[in-house]
């Protein structure tokens, strides 16, 4: 191996090296349940139903954004009444990467969506995030069914080799739901509007 095959191994696996320290970054999140889903990151609350524009004005720009729209994808799946039908139809996606979040807006500029990543997943970094009643990463089904009771309803698939649950929790329309892949924790999701999608 020649010498700049060699730094750049070096440089590879220093890289590889410094992952898990750079796997779990940025603020420090609570995820309110009660009396309307939403998180706080100190004394600052965000709340299903609030207006982006102030949203991004107190919380600041995300690394990363995406617009779903009726684009060549949905267009082979879906007619335009059926797409605009669906949860995430014309929602634009705030990606805070190094956050381990992610802030969905709906049509006319209000949040639908927050999803916080308790576990890495490209691109996004674990979110430092646990719920009012201490659920966090690490988190098991028992334990989560102990302190919010049973689930308001149960999803279970196979989806390439994992296995995946989803139990959901309901506050009028609104609905907090815990995934689970393989038996871990990935994401804690709290959704405005969401119950009709689950009948």
């Amino acid at each position: 191996m020649n010498v700049k095959s060699k730094i750049f191994m070096a440089s590879i696996v220093c890289w590889l090296l410094a992952q898990p320290i750079m796997a779990f970054a940025g603020g420090n999140f609570t995820i309110l349940t009660k009396p309307r889903l939403g998180f706080k990151e100190g004394s600052t609350l965000y709340i299903l139903g609030q207006p982006i524009s102030a949203f991004l004005a107190s919380f600041g720009p995300a690394e990363k954004i995406e617009r779903d729209t009726y684009d060549e994808f949905n267009l082979r799946h879906f007619t335009q009444e059926n797409y605009a039908r669906q949860y995430l139809a014309y929602t634009k996606t705030h990606f805070y990467v190094n956050d381990g979040v992610m802030i969905t807006e709906d049509k006319d500029g209000v949040i639908k969506g927050i999803i916080f990543y308790v576990v890495p997943s490209l691109p996004l970094k674990s979110a430092n995030v646990k719920t009012d009643e201490g659920i966090a990463a690490g988190a098991s089904l028992r334990e989560i069914v102990k302190i919010y009771g049973e689930p308001f309803e149960k999803k279970e698939t196979t989806l390439l080799g994992y296995q995946e649950k989803s139990i959901y929790y309901r506050q009028g329309n609104d609905v907090l739901c815990f995934n689970f892949k393989d038996g871990v924790l990935v994401t804690i999701n709290l959704n405005a509007q969401y119950l009709p999608y689950l009948k």
